[in-house]
């Protein structure tokens, strides 16, 4: 569990990721280069962009140092595939047992998609370090702080839906990490490079902030 843990620390101290869901391959190109080289450390390429294992497989070998995650990953075959391209975790919208046995087994990180309270639970019973909380938005930050409260165990990632207006409201909830499609990595017509640029460094500068809030500002 070495590397999952290791994994999981990462995000805590980097813990926006950017999502990719694009509808070309050249376009999730200049959103990974623009949002990499400007501070996220963690970037999750979703399987539904054409030639996704290429891509991850391309961006790993330009930027070594980077998480790079695979999204979308609905079963066990695209989450060997995905590893084997140089995915460094694994991101499904939904909860498969047969990934979470693997990669447990493999010692790779897997976060699964979840919605209910009961979904929460099984998950982390079943072995799931973190769980990915999608959409966000079906559960406002209050009421995620206040299942919190009998759940301190729970490590959330809350994705869909988060942009720069409610961020730091799902933070305050007591999420691990949160993801960006929206207004960073799901743009699907003309890539505007200097807006991502800007979007990028409003990001980490929120994520600098709420790290120093946390006590934890170690952004590498």
């Amino acid at each position: 569990m070495e590397n999952i843990k290791k994994n999981i620390s990462k995000l805590q101290q980097n813990p926006i990721s950017v999502i990719v869901r694009t509808k070309t391959f050249q376009n999730a190109q200049k959103i990974l280069k623009n949002t990499i080289e400007n501070g996220f450390v963690f970037a999750e390429i979703t399987l539904t962009i054409p030639n996704a294992f290429e891509l991850i497989k391309e961006t790993k070998k330009k930027y070594p140092q980077i998480m790079i995650g695979a999204g979308t990953v609905l079963n066990l075959e695209e989450a060997k595939k995905a590893v084997q391209s140089g995915a460094n975790y694994l991101v499904s919208p939904i909860y498969n047992k047969e990934i979470l046995k693997w990669s447990l087994k493999e010692d790779k990180l897997y976060i699964p998609g979840v919605m209910t309270i009961n979904e929460m639970y099984n998950v982390t019973k079943n072995g799931a370090k973190i769980f990915k909380l999608y959409p966000s938005t079906f559960l406002s930050p209050q009421t995620l702080k206040l299942i919190q409260q009998p759940f301190p165990q729970f490590k959330i990632l809350a994705t869909g839906g988060i942009d720069l207006n409610n961020i730091e409201s799902y933070f305050k909830a007591g999420v691990l990490a949160v993801g960006i499609t929206g207004q960073l990595g799901g743009i699907s017509q003309i890539v505007d490079e200097e807006e991502i640029k800007k979007l990028s460094i409003k990001y980490i500068n929120i994520m600098k902030k709420i790290l120093k809030e946390r006590g934890n500002y170690h952004i590498k």
